[in-house]
């Protein structure tokens, strides 16, 4: 399929994905992700609008890697504009200082085995003795937090999670620093607390978080929000693949033509009735039909 049709079923899911209630920033990554490899037109850019939907990531994300994707791919497209040459030279600089400022969030979020804590004027740093060696630990003051700080560390310590990551990936790479990233993104997760409480009482190992997919450490809610993300995708691939039946008995709401076709899909369990789908060729307007509709229009008696 074109490119154009492909940017279109990335803009809808888009849309959708930014409609949620909670943010599925992994999800919206993958999508950010193909459409920078996509090759953009400035013909493609109006006739499917999906800048906007890609400004509207970098106002609601709340993850630093997809918000500078999204700046990034306005910026690309920004070149395509007919006055682009004028900017080209500040263009490129900001897009390599964004390159430096991603470069820059990656290299933070590594796990240093020295396990190095962020100061803070107010902090208090306390010392926690190890068998090998002193670590650092932020002080609370609440000695619950304190203790469950101690074993996070312990937990992803240089002799587990780091050490494992290392093991798999053969080395500090690129690879080895997304993959640390991801990790401590999910495990820092406050939407999803069950991981990080795996992890620390033992049910998951260092090994087996190291090699977890985005998707495996996901939370169940969010897991059930990509289910339905799937089954949706896969409903209007078959919707835009199917050509449907051609009928002039059918009312556009939107349009007001007659112009439409429907089809219908099982999209319930064996023993409920099939649902129609109706599309219209004018306006490119879909909906849902009711049984009880359909059966009265084609004089269908029971």
């Amino acid at each position: 399929m074109g490119v154009e049709y492909e940017v279109t079923r990335i803009k809808k899911q888009l849309e959708k994905a930014l409609n949620r209630e909670i943010v599925d920033n992994e999800f919206i990554l993958d999508l950010l992700t193909n459409l920078k490899d996509l090759k953009m037109t400035l013909e493609i850019l109006q006739k499917t609008r999906v800048g906007y939907h890609v400004n509207n990531v970098r106002k609601k994300a709340d993850k630093e890697v997809v918000i500078n994707l999204a700046k990034s791919l306005i910026k690309d497209w920004k070149r395509l504009l007919p006055d682009s040459k004028k900017n080209e030279a500040k263009d490129k600089t900001d897009s390599r200082q964004m390159d430096k400022d991603s470069q820059d969030l990656i290299q933070q979020s590594e796990i240093n085995p020295s396990l190095m804590v962020e100061e803070k004027d107010n902090t208090t740093v306390h010392q926690s003795h190890n068998n090998d060696k002193d670590m650092q630990v932020l002080s609370s003051g609440n000695p619950t937090r304190d203790l469950s700080r101690k074993l996070l560390i312990g937990a992803l310590s240089r002799d587990g999670l780091n050490k494992a990551i290392f093991k798999e990936l053969k080395g500090p790479n690129m690879k080895y620093k997304n993959r640390v990233r991801s990790r401590i993104s999910n495990l820092k997760d406050s939407k999803n607390p069950n991981l990080c409480q795996k992890v620390l009482s033992g049910i998951i190992t260092p090994e087996q978080i190291a090699k977890m997919t985005a998707e495996e450490m996901a939370s169940d809610e969010m897991k059930k929000l990509r289910q339905g993300y799937a089954k949706e995708g896969i409903r209007d691939a078959q919707m835009a693949v199917t050509q449907g039946t051609k009928t002039d008995l059918l009312t556009c709401g939107k349009c007001h033509k007659k112009n439409c076709s429907y089809n219908q899909m099982q999209t319930r369990s064996a023993d409920e009735p099939m649902t129609t789908f109706v599309f219209c060729h004018e306006c490119g307007h879909r909906w849902k039909l009711l049984v009880s509709s359909y059966m009265s229009l084609f004089g269908i008696v029971t």
